[in-house]
């Protein structure tokens, strides 16, 4: 069995947590949301602090992340 699975790698700093210490960032009707409950569909980003949550939303990088998953 493969205990990778449940780790994710946060968009601003690379740092790889355990993805339910992390909190999800999902597109939905064109706006980003937290996903409290790591189930919406399509795909999401993960950010793995308030710090870096304010680097990527004063940043142009989650526009560029958003733009290659919605390619």
């Amino acid at each position: 069995m493969n205990d990778k699975v449940n780790y994710r790698t946060c968009v601003c700093c690379r740092n790889v947590k355990y993805k339910y210490n992390m909190a999800r960032i999902a597109i939905i009707d064109g706006k980003p949301v937290c996903d409290t409950d790591y189930k919406s569909g399509g795909r999401g980003i993960y950010v793995c602090s308030v710090n870096c949550l304010d680097k990527i939303a004063t940043s142009k990088k989650l526009s560029r992340v958003y733009s290659f998953i919605s390619d």
